[in-house]
């Protein structure tokens, strides 16, 4: 299972007890905006995905062939 810990811990424990009580609605709840924000926002969502994912994978590349780290954009403009 994936686990986005940040996420988990910013919401209330209330929360938490609500999903581990009511799965179904929890997870009806999450493809309802799931649904929702892929008609709506599917393109912008689609191009972040795949732009983190190049990121990701081009940094992993990186470090396996052993290369620095390409500067970040603030450090190029300090």
């Amino acid at each position: 299972m994936i686990r986005i810990e940040p996420v988990e811990e910013s919401l209330p424990k209330e929360w938490r007890r609500a999903v581990r009580d009511h799965p179904w609605i929890s997870v009806s709840t999450a493809a309802a905006a799931g649904v929702y924000l892929g008609r709506n926002h599917g393109r912008q969502l689609l191009a972040a995905l795949v732009s983190v994912g190049l990121a990701v994978g081009v940094e992993t590349f990186r470090r396996a062939m052993g290369m620095e780290a390409a500067p970040s954009r603030k450090a190029r403009k300090a």
